[in-house]
C-alpha cells in the first residue's frame, strides 16, 4: 500500500533520522534501513519500508547517492512516497 508522509524538522542541523539502504548501483529497492527514536521520521517511517518517491522525483532510477542527494536538497520539509 503506497502512503504519502510528509516530515517537518526545524532546523537543516536536525537529522531526518532514518537510515536509506538500495538505490540503482545496488541493483535494489531504495528502503529504509534503521529509524531513530525522538527524530521526525519516528512513528512515520519503519524499517523495510520501500521508498518509491522523493518529492516529485520517483525513485525506480536514482542511485543511493542520487537519493541521498534529493533528501539533503529538501531543506526543512521532506516528502516521501513510501510502501509499508
Amino acid at each position: 500500500m503506497q502512503t504519502y508522509i510528509q516530515l517537518q524538522r526545524n532546523s537543516t542541523m536536525d537529522p531526518w533520522g532514518f537510515r536509506l539502504q538500495g538505490g540503482t548501483d545496488f541493483n535494489s529497492q531504495l528502503s529504509v534501513k534503521k529509524v531513530t527514536e525522538g527524530t521526525p521520521c519516528y512513528g512515520q517511517l519503519t524499517p523495510g519500508d520501500a521508498i518509491l518517491g522523493i518529492g516529485q522525483n520517483s525513485t525506480d532510477s536514482l542511485t543511493h547517492m542520487q537519493a541521498h542527494d534529493l533528501i539533503k536538497q529538501s531543506g526543512n520539509v521532506l516528502q516521501l512516497s513510501v510502501c509499508k
